[in-house]
């Protein structure tokens, strides 16, 4: 198969991990050029993303598109920018002309739910976010709730409240349009995931209305409803990929605390889970024994944070964390292909766990592991590389290079070398986000770390080294860390 990716937006996730993804399978993979694409805030180029869809989409077998970039010019500017309703409804075109230029080819989109954080932070919002994000996120959770509406209300300007509401209406109108294609038969598939939500406020009421329309308009083989959002473009990547194959058998193993809410996410893990071997073209089968592979998804661990509030060490806490990692281990030994969704806390993964699976000496036999941002994030890209690496993987494959990387990206950079650069810069006097002029030399400190945790993983470390030319922090901020690794002689 040969697909055509419109990614949501400029970074590495979008780019990088569907890359490698191809790279696994074998695959051609055509991408937009880069300056096509977004930079942070600034929106990329929509009429150049459209003429380049139409020029290169009836080539392939299959094309993905993300609606944020192609009618907003990303998933961060769809949140920033003044684009008019009529306007970003009528950037759907290419999708239309696709069909009907070429009805063999697969149509395929994906799309977001706009989130809305319950914090003071504006790093990726409207510039009001930065003093009134948690009183909007208060407010948004009583127009859901109904209680309390005009005392949640009454903190906000009125222009703050106008501008939040007019903009979610126009990106809920451009959900139900696309919603329109996927009924009319312009799509072949639709995923409508929802970004760092929650149980209660207006993205769950939203997503609730889209679960409205989609059981009486889509046939319900074609649309897709979960948590998630940057993983998203590589599961569907990989469902493609996949051509006619049979759908995998896919066991998600039957840990206690599933049926938790992770963060950032507004329904139990174990739905989470559900909807991404939904969304992939597999199906859950409830004996380990008949599946083709297993799904292990640590649950939610109580409080924390592995960006904001990392914890501190806990008896009890790396119990669990061992017990989990010895089911693991006991499977990839009996010759399971395990995917490993490390979602025990958000924004990093377990060095508990991690170590322990080294230590069983399973580590580099793993079908997949992810443990970065969401819950959702995690499953989804596990999942992803755990479906189409099945039978390809062994040292020094392509399979092999991306699980180690997500190993040194989701717990060597995010829990271990981003808590200690943090840290130090605080105990500094240092602002937590580097001025562009520092980022290069912290650029080299992440590498050293990074280059030194790597070699300490048994096998994986002897067979992959960190580039140190490659570090660098997109969107010039610590909370993601861009890298590659290249094949040692080892």
């Amino acid at each position: 198969m040969r697909v055509v990716l419109l990614p949501p937006d400029e970074r590495p996730v979008h780019r990088r991990d569907p890359e490698a993804l191809a790279a696994i399978a074998g695959a051609p993979l055509d991408l937009p050029p880069a300056d096509l694409l977004p930079d942070f805030h600034e929106p990329g180029d929509t009429d150049g993303l459209a003429r380049w869809l139409r020029q290169v989409g009836p080539a392939a077998d299959a094309v993905v598109v993300s609606v944020e970039g192609l009618c907003h010019g990303g998933l961060v500017p769809s949140r920033m920018t003044d684009d008019p309703v009529e306007q970003v409804v009528a950037r759907l075109a290419p999708l239309r002309d696709l069909r009907t230029a070429v009805p063999s080819l697969t149509v395929d989109a994906t799309a977001v739910v706009t989130r809305l954080p319950d914090l003071d932070d504006a790093t990726e919002e409207p510039e009001y976010w930065a003093s009134h994000g948690a009183d909007l996120a208060r407010w948004s959770r009583a127009l859901h709730t109904g209680d309390g509406i005009a005392a949640a209300r009454a903190d906000l300007p009125d222009d703050v409240a106008a501008d939040l509401l007019w903009r979610r209406l126009r990106n809920h109108t451009l959900l139900l349009a696309t919603l329109a294609l996927a009924s009319d038969g312009t799509l072949d598939g639709l995923v409508i995931s929802a970004d760092d939500t929650a149980p209660l406020g207006l993205p769950a009421r939203e997503a609730a209305w889209l679960d409205g329309w989609i059981a009486g308009l889509a046939p319900s083989h074609l649309v897709e409803r979960y948590a998630g959002a940057d993983e998203v473009a590589s599961v569907r990547l990989v469902r493609w990929l996949r051509g006619r194959a049979e759908a995998p058998r896919i066991h998600v193993l039957d840990e206690p605390g599933l049926d938790r809410i992770a963060p950032y996410e507004g329904v139990p893990i174990r739905e989470t889970a559900r909807g991404q071997v939904a969304s992939i073209g597999g199906r859950v089968v409830d004996d380990p024994a008949a599946a083709d592979l297993v799904l292990a998804v640590a649950p939610p661990d109580g409080d924390g944070d592995w960006a904001l509030d990392p914890l501190p060490d806990d008896t009890d806490r790396d119990a669990h964390h061992l017990a989990f990692a010895d089911r693991i281990a006991g499977l990839v030994d009996a010759g399971v292909w395990v995917a490993v969704a490390d979602c025990f806390l958000p924004n990093g993964g377990s060095p508990v766990l991690v170590d322990r699976l080294l230590e069983r000496g399973v580590l580099a036999r793993l079908g997949a592991y992810a443990g970065w941002n969401t819950a959702g994030n995690s499953i989804g890209s596990a999942l992803a590389q755990a479906v189409i690496g099945r039978g390809r993987g062994g040292p020094g494959t392509p399979h092999e290079r991306l699980l180690a990387h997500r190993l040194v990206e989701d717990v060597g950079y995010m829990t271990r070398v981003r808590t200690a650069v943090r840290r130090e810069r605080h105990a500094a006097g240092l602002p937590q986000e580097p001025e562009a002029v520092e980022q290069e030399e912290i650029a080299g400190q992440i590498a050293l770390e990074l280059g030194r945790w790597l070699d300490g993983l048994g096998e994986l470390g002897t067979r992959w080294a960190v580039d140190p030319t490659s570090v660098r922090l997109p969107w010039g901020v610590t909370f993601a860390c861009d890298l590659s690794l290249e094949a040692t002689d080892g």
